[in-house]
């Protein structure tokens, strides 16, 4: 169990490096929200610095299994058409595979 624990806070050091050089937030902060599990709909992801725009954030569709959080939000419905977001959703998965590769 000690190792699990270590390799978690090895992991959350991680992602917090690298939220901290994403968005400029303070470290504490960044820290505060993850123990929070907070959740940013796309204004405030802009606001945060954790997207550049708000069709960037709309555009980072999640298809994870999110069962895990307690506080996770509900998947909104899907559009009637919703082909072209699901192509960029793709692409975008395509670059985090070539990115965990790499």
């Amino acid at each position: 169990m000690r190792q699990t624990a270590e390799l978690l806070e090895t992991i959350d050091g991680t992602i917090l490096d690298d939220y901290e050089r994403l968005t400029g937030q303070p470290r504490e902060q960044l820290a505060a929200w993850m123990d929070a599990e907070t959740w940013f709909n796309a204004d405030q992801a802009v606001e945060h610095g954790f997207a550049g725009s708000v069709a960037e954030a709309a555009a980072a569709k999640n298809s994870w299994d999110l069962s895990a959080y307690n506080n996770a939000p509900k998947p909104p419905a899907p559009a009637a058409d919703d082909s072209a977001w699901e192509a960029l959703r793709q692409r975008n998965m395509n670059r985090l595979r070539i990115h965990e590769l790499g």
